[in-house]
């Protein structure tokens, strides 16, 4: 009866002894792994089974035979049996104990899960494709970066029926990781977590290239926040992690290769999301900054003729009224007012690029020596001053003294962002920007970067997007014009460089100015020599499109 029910139940049924050899085997068994009984009987279970299980197979083994019992095997695990032509396929095993005249067997019932896996395949992938599809939904209909994050942390522990995940970010200046948005978890529960630990160097490489997540244990942050482990898929952008997604777990996390697809899917909408976000930012930021740009140049060229006029004439009458002091006093008040109009229309002209630079070879590390000793004479004793450059520094091709004028003003800001003192750094190092790099990137070529960096109160988001507006300034009223950092904006810009800011309240604020790198020596400053004018019989041509500008320097001559 026994032989009768076990040939033919519909399930593949194989009997073992305690050493884990092949006793019996029904019919369904050989036709499942391709053997005869008779070439079963007698070789170890583990035959049928890949290699890369039979060593833990035969320890789990051993346990059990020490504890029988009615119990299915390997729950919450995927089991794989292994065909006699090497086939792999997924199964589900029950195992019984048997007491019999030969002793005690086990019996171990096989069933090919192949069409139920696919079944359940198909639905994760359509409960995948469904999300990825609502997600892209929402990043396209989104006016922001957070409006696309928002939403995913919960879309993706739903799909993948994770118990929590989070979406962190990069630091630019400090390097470590922030969380952006989470769900299952307080996004300060993981403050402990920093980059180095998220992409350890030997595997940047390979987050970079996806060529496999990275899986995190025992980090004390997880552990702390209630988790045993947490995938990590990194966001990509241009090659390197911007930032990643987290996919936490309070057991050991399983996950197939659909799961791990589904992961990396969602990873690249959402590092697409927020580089479109970011260039739509950068693009935006750069119109207005041009619109800005091509007003303020144009009011202060018209500005300009208009101060012209005034003081040619002002000093015309200053010379006529040469015996009247009250008279020369009243104009030397107005010659004065001139002058700060026309200090004025110079920096907003150095805003718009349109400043007469005179544009040379420079010495690097010459100009940021003299700049460091000045300085420490200026800054006060509060402030920690440090210059760094590496020895081989190269020179740079710009207005040497319009670049002085430039790190002094960011050093001054730097001081006033820190009004109980701090650590400033002004340091130079070469730079090579290749083709195609992002929107907010240099062109291509060779720089030497300008860095000032101070541990000050940093800046709010919605102060660094106006950082470089003309006028505009955190200062009190009468401690600052609003113009120093459009100068400093407009002279990189004129020059051929570019000039990018990170800053973060209570983490101070970076300034990188880069210049182009000269590869001539050092020019040598003609020096002019002044002596008494010699001539007097000259004609002078005056050209000028502006009538009363034109006629004022013809009185003047």
């Amino acid at each position: 009866m026994f032989r009768e029910l076990f040939d033919r139940a519909p399930d593949a049924m194989i009997v073992v002894d305690r050493e884990g050899r092949v006793v019996r085997a029904n019919p369904q068994a050989q036709r499942m792994f391709g053997f005869a009984e008779d070439e079963l009987r007698g070789r170890p279970i583990e035959i049928l089974m890949p290699e890369r299980v039979r060593h833990a197979h035969h320890g789990h083994r051993e346990g059990y035979v020490a504890n029988p019992h009615v119990r299915p095997m390997g729950t919450g695990q995927e089991l794989t049996g292994l065909k006699r032509n090497g086939k792999q396929f997924p199964v589900e095993i029950a195992l019984s104990p048997l007491n019999t005249a030969e002793g005690q067997l086990f019996l171990a019932s096989i069933r090919d899960i192949s069409e139920t896996q696919r079944a359940r395949q198909a639905v994760a992938r359509a409960r995948y494709d469904a999300v990825i599809a609502e997600f892209g939904r929402v990043a396209l209909a989104s006016p922001d970066v957070e409006g696309a994050l928002g939403p995913a942390p919960e879309l993706v522990a739903g799909a993948l029926r994770a118990d929590a995940v989070a979406i962190i970010f990069r630091h630019p200046q400090l390097g470590q990781a922030q969380v952006r948005t989470a769900f299952g978890v307080r996004p300060e529960a993981l403050a402990g977590l920093n980059w180095t630990t998220l992409a350890p160097e030997d595997k940047r490489e390979a987050l970079a290239k996806m060529e496999a997540p990275l899986v995190l244990h025992g980090e004390a942050a997880l552990i702390d926040a209630g988790f045993a482990a947490a995938v990590v898929v990194p966001l990509v952008d241009r090659a390197e992690p911007l930032g990643a997604m987290l996919v936490m777990t309070r057991g050991a996390p399983q996950f197939d290769q659909d799961a791990l697809h589904f992961m990396h899917a969602v990873a690249n909408l959402l590092a697409s999301a927020v580089q479109r976000a970011r260039t739509e930012e950068q693009l935006s930021h750069a119109q207005r900054l041009e619109a800005i740009g091509q007003l303020t140049g144009g009011v202060a060229h018209d500005f300009n003729n208009l101060l012209t006029v005034v003081s040619g004439n002002l000093q015309i009458l200053d010379d006529e009224l040469a015996d009247r002091p009250a008279a020369r006093e009243i104009i030397g008040s107005a010659l004065r007012a001139v002058g700060r109009g026309a200090e004025l229309t110079r920096k907003l002209l150095a805003f718009a690029g349109r400043q007469r630079l005179a544009p040379r070879v420079c010495d690097s590390a010459k100009l940021l020596d003299e700049l460091g000793s000045m300085l420490r004479r200026t800054l006060g004793e509060t402030v920690s001053l440090r210059i760094s450059y590496p020895p081989d520094i190269a020179p740079v091709f710009a207005d040497a003294g319009q670049l002085d004028n430039a790190l002094v003003n960011l050093a001054l800001n730097a001081r006033d962002a820190m009004p109980r003192g701090g650590h400033l750094i002004i340091s130079a190092t070469h730079k090579h920007v290749d083709a195609g790099g992002a929107p907010d990137a240099p062109a291509e070529g060779d720089y030497v970067a300008f860095t000032v960096r101070d541990t000050g109160l940093g800046m709010t988001p919605e102060v660094l997007a106006r950082a470089f507006e003309p006028f505009f300034t955190t200062k009190d009223h009468g401690k600052g014009s609003g113009l120093g950092l459009s100068m400093v904006y407009g002279f990189v810009k004129q020059s051929g460089g570019h000039i990018k800011i990170y800053s973060e309240p209570s983490h101070g604020t970076t300034v990188r100015m880069y210049l182009p790198r000269a590869r001539e020596a050092e020019d040598v400053e003609t020096v002019i020599e002044t002596g008494p004018v010699t001539g007097g019989s000259e004609t002078v041509l005056v050209v000028e499109d502006d009538e009363d500008v034109r006629g004022t320097v013809v009185d003047m001559l």
